[in-house]
């Protein structure tokens, strides 16, 4: 017997099913090492990605060490923007990952923009 559509797997389905979930929510490496991963992008598109990102690590880098240089309106720009093109690059071709990514956002941004935080990065 079938069990109905939005009903709790249970018994034999409930493995399956939980193996067939990804994480929601990415960290900044697990979101890096899914996107060397996907095959939802070229080869240059994801060099591109990576330095974009370490340009940001970088503008982060400087804003946390001189204490407020620049602004963190524009660094949340930058990376509201970053993770958009993420988005948008994989929203066809591979939307478990663009989900995640969207799902990470506000997660990601809290590590990037807490000074104590970043260092552990």
């Amino acid at each position: 017997m079938t069990p109905a559509p939005g009903a709790a797997a249970t018994g034999e389905d409930a493995p399956a099913l939980a193996e067939e979930e990804e994480p929601s929510h990415l960290d900044l490496d697990g979101m890096k090492a899914r996107l060397r991963e996907t095959e939802a992008i070229g080869y240059f598109t994801k060099l591109e990605l990576r330095i974009e990102v370490n340009d940001l690590l970088d503008a982060f880098r400087v804003y946390h060490e001189s204490e407020g240089r620049g602004t963190i309106a524009q660094l949340h720009e930058r990376y509201d923007l970053l993770l958009l093109k993420m988005r948008t690059l994989l929203q066809d071709s591979d939307p478990k990952l663009a989900h995640a990514i969207s799902a990470s956002r506000e997660s990601v941004w809290v590590l990037l923009s807490d000074p104590e935080k970043f260092v552990n990065l």
